[in-house]
């Protein structure tokens, strides 16, 4: 079977900002899961070993339903002109907007001269406006009107309806069928409206969206959480609260943070000096300068360690560790562990990235490439530098500054 390897590049933006040079972006077309899923494929050894399109272009973003925005510089460095490709490197969208965001549900905002709305990936617009929508939930979306930053925010329905018009300094958009409004980022009040625009909670402080039935609050620089009454069910004595999650929320309390549940009660103990959020089950935690993994119930299910630690992806996670080698000098490699604490791939790296799309970026010396969850170079370590996969493609540079 012939490998094929889907890849791209962004180009270094250091560089970019003190001349221009239009480079090549290389496209590598790939069918990642054949190598995935097939027990044995060809690999590449070097970069003759792999079908490059080449694309000019000043950068080029990640692929996201199967198009990347790809951009024009000016001679100063800044954005120019917009557009975008497909994963054959073909232009989908001229490059002539002045600006496009990322499409979501077949649609980005963009702005071509005085017009401003959303386009299909066709590069037509099918929908001319004067805002930008900021977040959907619940049937509503939070827009926000065109070069506003203050006073610009609102709320439409999915016809199109304003329930709030654009005055407000922040809308948070609904959860569990309420949605925070703050109508002056100057006043320390906020309120929450109902699906009619009804105002149905003022509350005197700040305070979040509601998660699992409740918020936090903020007064007087401590947090605490509220019930959607606006009781206060759990004290304002934190530093900082984060959403509950799963029946769970982040404090920090005396510079140490833990997690709370919804009485209030410790669940994982608020003596960490950082605490991570929790990924496919498990947090990094850690104490002083070394790192391990909690679980939901708080216990250290991965003993803290590490030198350095990643949140689990994919069901791995990298680790650093520091050992000496036989001259005494101390080495820092990187590897993979389960979640068992189990060592699944060898700490032999500079440096490594996250498992993304069954595929990792790992680095030696000054050279990276892509590692599979066994270990196996599925693209060889002959890049200047590599990206996380994004469906389905990767971006590199070459040793000759190609991208």
């Amino acid at each position: 079977m012939k490998l094929v390897n889907q890849i791209y590049t962004n180009p270094d933006k250091k560089r970019r900002m003190f001349m221009r040079k239009i480079t090549s972006l290389a496209l590598v077309l790939a069918l990642l899961l054949n190598i995935v899923l097939f027990a044995s494929p060809a690999k590449a050894e070097s970069i003759e070993d792999l079908d490059i399109i080449w694309v000019d272009y000043d950068e080029c973003e990640d692929f996201t339903d199967g198009i990347a925005r790809v951009v024009y510089y000016d001679e100063n460095g800044s954005p120019y002109k917009y557009g975008a490709i497909d994963k054959s490197g073909k232009a989908v969208i001229p490059v002539e907007f002045d600006y496009i965001d990322e499409f979501e549900n077949g649609l980005a905002f963009a702005q071509k001269g005085n017009i401003t709305g959303y386009i299909d990936k066709t590069g037509k617009f099918v929908k001319q406006c004067d805002y930008a929508i900021m977040r959907e939930s619940e049937g509503f979306a939070v827009v926000k009107r065109v070069g506003s930053e203050y006073k610009g925010y609102g709320l439409i329905d999915k016809d199109g309806n304003f329930l709030l018009p654009m005055k407000y300094d922040y809308i948070g958009g609904f959860s569990e069928g309420l949605s925070l409004v703050r109508p002056d980022f100057f006043e320390d009040r906020v309120y929450y409206i109902d699906k009619t625009g009804k105002k149905v909670l003022e509350i005197e402080g700040n305070s979040g969206d509601f998660k699992e039935g409740l918020a936090y609050i903020r007064k007087n620089g401590k947090y605490g959480v509220i019930d959607k009454t606006g009781k206060v069910v759990i004290p304002i004595i934190y530093d900082y609260v984060k959403d509950f999650n799963d029946g769970l929320a982040y404090v920090w309390k005396d510079d140490k943070r833990g997690y709370i549940d919804k009485n209030g009660n410790e669940v994982v103990p608020i003596k960490y000096d950082y605490i991570g959020g929790f990924s496919e089950g498990l947090a990094v935690a850690i104490i002083g300068k070394k790192y391990g993994y909690v679980d939901k119930s708080g216990k250290e299910v991965i003993p803290i360690i590490y030198d350095s630690a990643s949140d689990f992806s994919e069901g791995l996670a990298r680790v650093t560790i520091k050992e000496k080698d036989e001259k005494g000098k101390t080495v820092i490699k990187e590897g993979y562990i389960d979640k068992t604490g189990k060592l699944a791939i060898p700490a032999i790296y500079d440096c490594a990235d996250n498992f993304k799309e069954e595929v990792a970026v790992v680095w030696k010396g000054d050279k990276c490439g892509y590692i599979d969850k066994t270990g196996r170079e599925m693209v060889p370590l002959i890049f200047n530098d590599a990206y996380p996969s994004s469906d389905g493609m990767m971006r590199v540079r070459d040793e000759n500054g190609r991208y």
